[in-house]
Protein backbone atom coordinates (compact mmCIF):
# COMPACT_ATOMS: atom_id res chain seq x y z
CA UNK A 1 0.00 0.00 0.00
CA UNK A 2 1.63 3.11 -0.90
CA UNK A 3 1.17 7.23 -0.04
CA UNK A 4 -0.50 9.70 -2.45
CA UNK A 5 1.46 12.16 -4.21
CA UNK A 6 2.19 14.84 -1.32
CA UNK A 7 5.67 15.37 -0.59
CA UNK A 8 5.82 15.20 2.90
CA UNK A 9 9.69 15.60 3.64
CA UNK A 10 9.15 19.09 1.39
CA UNK A 11 6.37 19.46 3.72
CA UNK A 12 7.59 19.02 7.00
CA UNK A 13 11.07 21.04 5.98
CA UNK A 14 9.01 24.02 5.41
CA UNK A 15 7.19 23.82 8.48
CA UNK A 16 9.33 22.78 10.80
CA UNK A 17 10.05 26.19 12.50
CA UNK A 18 6.25 25.86 13.72
CA UNK A 19 6.43 22.76 15.15
CA UNK A 20 10.03 24.03 17.08
CA UNK A 21 8.04 27.19 18.36
CA UNK A 22 4.83 24.62 19.47
CA UNK A 23 6.86 21.99 20.87
CA UNK A 24 7.36 22.67 24.73
CA UNK A 25 3.45 23.95 25.03
CA UNK A 26 1.97 20.13 23.32
CA UNK A 27 4.35 18.05 24.45
CA UNK A 28 2.99 19.14 27.62
CA UNK A 29 -0.61 18.50 26.33
CA UNK A 30 0.55 15.07 24.57
CA UNK A 31 2.36 13.73 28.21
CA UNK A 32 -0.31 11.30 29.11
CA UNK A 33 -0.92 10.13 24.88
CA UNK A 34 3.11 9.36 25.17
CA UNK A 35 3.25 7.35 28.35
CA UNK A 36 0.40 5.29 27.03
CA UNK A 37 2.28 5.23 23.47
CA UNK A 38 5.38 3.80 25.72
CA UNK A 39 3.95 1.56 28.22
CA UNK A 40 2.41 -0.34 25.34
CA UNK A 41 5.89 -0.85 23.57
CA UNK A 42 6.92 -1.59 27.33
CA UNK A 43 9.89 0.48 27.32
CA UNK A 44 11.94 0.61 30.79
CA UNK A 45 15.17 1.41 32.16
CA UNK A 46 18.32 0.75 30.08
CA UNK A 47 16.51 -0.47 26.91
CA UNK A 48 17.47 0.64 23.45
CA UNK A 49 14.83 2.12 21.25
CA UNK A 50 14.12 3.62 18.01
CA UNK A 51 11.59 6.08 17.60
CA UNK A 52 10.59 6.43 13.80
CA UNK A 53 9.05 9.98 12.38
CA UNK A 54 10.47 11.68 15.92
CA UNK A 55 9.52 14.96 14.61
CA UNK A 56 10.77 18.09 17.13
CA UNK A 57 10.61 15.36 19.85
CA UNK A 58 7.47 13.83 20.91
CA UNK A 59 7.96 10.55 21.98
CA UNK A 60 11.57 10.43 21.81
CA UNK A 61 12.31 12.53 24.60
CA UNK A 62 9.86 11.29 26.98
CA UNK A 63 11.14 7.82 26.16
CA UNK A 64 14.95 8.96 26.59
CA UNK A 65 13.88 10.48 30.04
CA UNK A 66 12.40 6.70 30.80
CA UNK A 67 15.24 4.56 30.12
CA UNK A 68 17.54 6.91 31.56
CA UNK A 69 21.66 7.09 31.03
CA UNK A 70 21.80 3.23 30.61
CA UNK A 71 19.90 3.29 27.74
CA UNK A 72 19.52 4.92 24.49
CA UNK A 73 16.88 6.12 21.63
CA UNK A 74 17.36 6.95 18.44
CA UNK A 75 14.92 9.64 17.04
CA UNK A 76 14.68 9.63 13.01
CA UNK A 77 13.14 12.17 10.92
CA UNK A 78 12.86 12.81 7.16
CA UNK A 79 13.48 16.24 7.67
CA UNK A 80 16.59 17.15 8.82
CA UNK A 81 15.60 20.77 10.61
CA UNK A 82 13.16 18.87 12.53
CA UNK A 83 15.78 16.41 13.94
CA UNK A 84 18.20 19.73 14.46
CA UNK A 85 15.10 21.28 16.80
CA UNK A 86 14.99 18.10 18.08
CA UNK A 87 18.83 17.37 19.42
CA UNK A 88 18.39 21.29 20.62
CA UNK A 89 15.66 20.64 22.72
CA UNK A 90 17.24 17.07 23.94
CA UNK A 91 20.52 19.13 24.97
CA UNK A 92 18.33 22.08 26.98
CA UNK A 93 16.42 19.12 29.11
CA UNK A 94 20.24 17.53 29.57
CA UNK A 95 19.43 14.38 27.99
CA UNK A 96 22.52 12.72 26.41
CA UNK A 97 20.93 9.39 25.47
CA UNK A 98 19.61 10.38 22.28
CA UNK A 99 20.78 10.14 18.93
CA UNK A 100 19.65 11.39 15.84
CA UNK A 101 19.35 10.24 11.96
CA UNK A 102 17.89 11.84 8.80
CA UNK A 103 16.09 8.81 7.27
CA UNK A 104 12.83 7.08 5.67
CA UNK A 105 10.94 4.75 7.50
CA UNK A 106 11.10 2.49 4.31
CA UNK A 107 14.52 1.09 4.91
CA UNK A 108 16.13 1.68 8.40
CA UNK A 109 20.14 2.18 8.31
CA UNK A 110 19.87 -0.32 11.78
CA UNK A 111 21.58 -3.54 11.51
CA UNK A 112 18.95 -6.49 12.69
CA UNK A 113 17.73 -6.85 16.24
CA UNK A 114 19.11 -3.54 17.32
CA UNK A 115 16.58 -2.19 19.34
CA UNK A 116 14.24 -3.43 22.37
CA UNK A 117 11.46 -1.26 21.39
CA UNK A 118 10.22 0.95 17.87
CA UNK A 119 7.97 3.97 18.25
CA UNK A 120 6.08 6.05 16.32
CA UNK A 121 3.37 8.52 17.00
CA UNK A 122 1.29 9.98 14.01
CA UNK A 123 3.63 8.94 11.46
CA UNK A 124 3.25 5.87 9.72
CA UNK A 125 0.07 7.42 7.69
CA UNK A 126 2.79 9.92 5.75
CA UNK A 127 4.88 6.29 4.72
CA UNK A 128 4.83 5.74 1.28
CA UNK A 129 5.17 1.90 1.79
CA UNK A 130 3.41 0.95 4.48
CA UNK A 131 3.94 -2.73 4.06
CA UNK A 132 8.06 -2.25 3.84
CA UNK A 133 7.75 -0.01 7.09
CA UNK A 134 6.38 -2.98 9.05
CA UNK A 135 8.54 -5.14 7.96
CA UNK A 136 11.79 -3.16 8.54
CA UNK A 137 10.48 -2.37 12.28
CA UNK A 138 9.66 -5.96 12.71
CA UNK A 139 13.65 -6.66 11.42
CA UNK A 140 15.63 -4.35 13.59
CA UNK A 141 14.05 -5.30 16.92
CA UNK A 142 15.40 -8.13 18.55
CA UNK A 143 13.57 -11.36 19.01
CA UNK A 144 10.45 -10.62 21.46
CA UNK A 145 10.98 -6.71 20.91
CA UNK A 146 7.95 -4.75 20.60
CA UNK A 147 6.42 -2.46 18.48
CA UNK A 148 3.79 0.57 19.45
CA UNK A 149 2.39 3.01 17.16
CA UNK A 150 -0.21 5.74 17.07
CA UNK A 151 -2.43 7.18 14.41
CA UNK A 152 -5.14 8.87 13.92
CA UNK A 153 -8.82 8.11 14.12
CA UNK A 154 -11.67 8.78 10.86
CA UNK A 155 -12.43 12.91 11.00
CA UNK A 156 -15.83 13.05 12.67
CA UNK A 157 -13.67 11.27 15.89
CA UNK A 158 -10.80 14.31 15.33
CA UNK A 159 -12.45 17.54 15.62
CA UNK A 160 -9.49 19.77 17.17
CA UNK A 161 -7.88 19.53 13.70
CA UNK A 162 -10.50 19.15 10.84
CA UNK A 163 -13.14 21.48 11.63
CA UNK A 164 -10.42 24.31 11.38
CA UNK A 165 -8.77 22.62 8.54
CA UNK A 166 -12.14 22.14 6.37
CA UNK A 167 -13.09 25.56 7.30
CA UNK A 168 -9.80 27.08 5.61
CA UNK A 169 -10.16 24.18 2.58
CA UNK A 170 -14.23 25.71 1.88
CA UNK A 171 -12.55 30.08 2.70
CA UNK A 172 -9.67 29.34 -0.11
CA UNK A 173 -10.48 26.30 -3.01
CA UNK A 174 -7.73 24.79 -3.96
CA UNK A 175 -5.30 26.15 -1.79
CA UNK A 176 -5.32 22.69 0.93
CA UNK A 177 -5.46 19.40 -1.76
CA UNK A 178 -8.13 16.64 -0.18
CA UNK A 179 -4.65 14.48 0.30
CA UNK A 180 -3.01 16.94 2.61
CA UNK A 181 -6.95 16.85 4.92
CA UNK A 182 -7.00 12.73 4.10
CA UNK A 183 -3.96 11.68 4.23
CA UNK A 184 -4.14 11.75 8.73
CA UNK A 185 -6.79 9.38 8.08
CA UNK A 186 -5.29 6.73 6.11
CA UNK A 187 -5.47 4.50 8.99
CA UNK A 188 -8.56 5.10 10.87
CA UNK A 189 -10.03 1.79 9.66
CA UNK A 190 -10.54 -0.06 12.75
CA UNK A 191 -8.02 -3.77 12.01
CA UNK A 192 -6.23 -1.97 9.12
CA UNK A 193 -2.88 -1.15 10.48
CA UNK A 194 -3.40 -3.97 12.78
CA UNK A 195 -3.42 -5.85 9.47
CA UNK A 196 -0.30 -5.01 8.15
CA UNK A 197 1.41 -5.46 10.66
CA UNK A 198 -0.11 -9.30 11.00
CA UNK A 199 0.81 -9.28 7.72
CA UNK A 200 4.51 -8.82 8.09
CA UNK A 201 5.17 -11.43 10.43
CA UNK A 202 4.67 -9.65 13.15
CA UNK A 203 2.82 -11.54 16.85
CA UNK A 204 0.58 -10.58 19.45
CA UNK A 205 -0.48 -7.94 17.19
CA UNK A 206 -3.62 -5.72 19.04
CA UNK A 207 -5.49 -2.69 18.18
CA UNK A 208 -7.40 -0.15 20.54
CA UNK A 209 -9.02 3.12 20.19
CA UNK A 210 -7.73 5.90 22.71
CA UNK A 211 -10.67 8.65 22.82
CA UNK A 212 -10.89 12.11 24.64
CA UNK A 213 -13.32 14.94 24.73
CA UNK A 214 -11.47 18.11 25.85
CA UNK A 215 -13.11 21.03 26.59
CA UNK A 216 -11.57 24.75 25.58
CA UNK A 217 -13.09 27.77 26.52
CA UNK A 218 -15.18 28.94 23.96
CA UNK A 219 -12.79 31.95 21.98
CA UNK A 220 -9.69 30.56 22.68
CA UNK A 221 -7.51 30.17 19.41
CA UNK A 222 -6.04 26.54 20.29
CA UNK A 223 -6.53 25.61 16.27
CA UNK A 224 -3.66 28.45 15.81
CA UNK A 225 -0.48 25.77 16.62
CA UNK A 226 -2.11 22.77 14.33
CA UNK A 227 -2.94 25.04 11.35
CA UNK A 228 0.78 26.21 11.71
CA UNK A 229 2.58 23.16 11.77
CA UNK A 230 0.16 21.16 9.21
CA UNK A 231 -0.51 23.99 7.06
CA UNK A 232 1.54 26.36 7.01
CA UNK A 233 1.89 26.21 3.20
CA UNK A 234 -1.08 28.21 3.08
CA UNK A 235 -1.28 30.18 6.58
CA UNK A 236 2.18 31.76 5.74
CA UNK A 237 0.75 32.98 2.37
CA UNK A 238 -1.78 34.96 4.29
CA UNK A 239 -1.96 38.69 5.28
CA UNK A 240 -3.61 40.17 8.14
CA UNK A 241 -7.05 40.76 6.79
CA UNK A 242 -6.76 36.93 5.36
CA UNK A 243 -5.89 35.31 8.67
CA UNK A 244 -8.74 38.00 10.55
CA UNK A 245 -10.90 36.23 7.62
CA UNK A 246 -9.56 32.82 8.52
CA UNK A 247 -9.82 32.86 11.90
CA UNK A 248 -14.15 34.30 11.93
CA UNK A 249 -14.37 31.26 9.09
CA UNK A 250 -13.01 28.86 11.40
CA UNK A 251 -15.09 30.20 14.88
CA UNK A 252 -18.21 29.80 12.75
CA UNK A 253 -17.14 26.65 12.27
CA UNK A 254 -16.81 25.51 15.82
CA UNK A 255 -20.30 27.10 16.78
CA UNK A 256 -21.67 23.80 16.36
CA UNK A 257 -18.96 22.18 19.01
CA UNK A 258 -20.27 24.80 21.55
CA UNK A 259 -21.78 24.16 25.47
CA UNK A 260 -22.49 27.38 27.53
CA UNK A 261 -18.81 28.67 27.42
CA UNK A 262 -16.92 26.04 25.92
CA UNK A 263 -16.00 24.46 22.60
CA UNK A 264 -16.40 20.60 23.41
CA UNK A 265 -14.25 18.76 20.61
CA UNK A 266 -13.31 15.16 19.82
CA UNK A 267 -9.81 13.07 19.62
CA UNK A 268 -9.59 9.68 18.50
CA UNK A 269 -6.62 7.79 17.98
CA UNK A 270 -5.84 4.05 17.05
CA UNK A 271 -3.27 2.03 18.92
CA UNK A 272 -1.30 -0.75 17.93
CA UNK A 273 1.25 -3.24 19.22
CA UNK A 274 2.86 -6.13 17.39
CA UNK A 275 5.73 -8.18 18.63
CA UNK A 276 8.65 -9.64 16.53
CA UNK A 277 8.17 -13.34 16.76
CA UNK A 278 10.90 -14.54 18.99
Amino acid sequence: MTSPTTDWHAHYEASAAAWERWAEALAAQQEKINAALLDEADIGTGHAVLDLASGVGEPALQAARRVGPTGRVVATDVSARMLEALQSRARGAGLTNVEIRATAMERLPFDDGSFDAVTCRYGLMYATDIGAVARECLRVLRPGGRLAALVWGAEDANTTLFVAGRALQRLFPGRITDDEMTAPLRYATPGLLAGIFTAAGAVQVRERELAMSPRIRKGTPFWRPLIEMNMGEIWNTLDAAQRAQAAQAIEAALEARVEGDQYVLRTAMRLVTAQRAD
